[in-house]
């Protein structure tokens, strides 16, 4: 039914970023933390799968999916955590479902969406069908907390409306209209906390702009313009706190440059260019906490290596 696209992953090609700003912040230095390759044939995510505030690297391949921990200053040793293929035909993702604070596996099929609870040390490799029947979106399938209660829930942005299946911690509740209008950008459209409220919001992105719609935790407000500019990148665009104020800020990633708005909960700020002359990535370029000080990072991963600008405490 079309592209699937999740919370998780940051890596959305786009256009071109129109605004550019002053150097005001940045990451720090940039620095291997891993020097052997670490990606998956059928996705690369970092999530935290053993609750230690830390994002782990997860690489899902067709036989099975190997996570390396982060140590908050590199990503240890390959463990396997599956040791078979899991991946779903609609799309894989890894998010706190349960909400024993690790992140899950989520596998998202025609019929069906299964979870692979998180361990200490592993994903339980036992068929757990959360919903039965089809649920995924012809314009993306995201699982983010829209409720406030800490699971992840299931969003399913179609071009007539937005559907939300709630987790109870255990299984997905049957689906819920939450916006019946359509609600999507040209550029692209994400799920992130952008107000602070534990929530995550709907976000869309468009050449002329990007727009919210609130969640409630029962629905989704009408859209807000929260940036009446284009503001988008040439590689990707993406959403993540690396302010640490628990409010997902805007990025734009281009050819050379990070370049990021700051969320103050009703618009994103001006713009500041947190990276210049970057060297791109061969594989993709993700944003996750991996040091555990409540601020994302950025990460490089490339064919032979894994490389982060961690962001500094302020």
């Amino acid at each position: 039914m079309g592209l699937i696209r999740f919370a998780s992953v940051s890596i959305v090609v786009t256009v071109t970023v129109v605004s550019v700003g002053l150097l005001l912040a940045q990451w720090n230095t940039l620095q291997v933390w891993s020097s052997t390759a670490h990606y998956g044939e059928q996705g690369t995510f970092f999530a935290d799968v053993d609750a230690d505030g830390r994002a782990d690297a997860i690489a899902v391949n067709e036989n099975g999916i190997l996570v390396r921990r982060s140590e908050g200053t590199k990503f240890g040793s390959l463990e396997p955590w599956l040791t078979r293929p899991h991946y779903g035909t609609e799309g894989t993702d890894f998010r706190d479902v349960s909400g024993d604070g690790r992140a899950d596996a989520i596998l998202v099929n025609q019929s069906v969406i299964d979870v692979r609870p998180a361990t200490i040390s592993h994903f339980i490799d036992v068929s757990r069908g959360w919903l039965t029947g089809s649920f995924y979106g012809d314009i993306g399938t995201y699982f983010a907390d829209v409720t406030g209660d800490a699971t992840g829930d299931a969003i399913a942005v179609n071009r007539q409306g937005i559907q939300v299946a709630r987790s109870t911690g255990t299984r997905f509740r049957e689906s819920e209209t939450w916006k019946d209008t359509p609600y999507y950008g040209d550029i692209g459209t994400y799920v992130a906390d952008v107000t602070g409220d534990n929530r995550a919001d709907i976000i869309v992105v468009n050449r002329s702009g990007i727009g919210v719609a609130r969640s409630t935790g029962s629905r989704f407000q009408e859209n807000e313009t929260w940036l009446d500019e284009p503001f988008y990148g040439a590689v990707s665009t993406a959403f993540a706190d690396v302010t640490g104020d628990e409010r997902a800020d805007a990025i734009a990633i281009t050819e050379n440059q990070i370049i990021v708005r700051p969320s103050t909960g009703t618009h994103f700020d001006h713009p500041q260019v947190w990276v210049e002359d970057m060297k791109p990535a061969q594989i993709g370029i993700f944003f996750a906490d991996v040091t555990g000080n409540g601020r994302a990072d950025v990460i490089f991963v490339d064919r032979q290596e894994i490389r982060v600008k961690v962001s500094p405490l302020r």
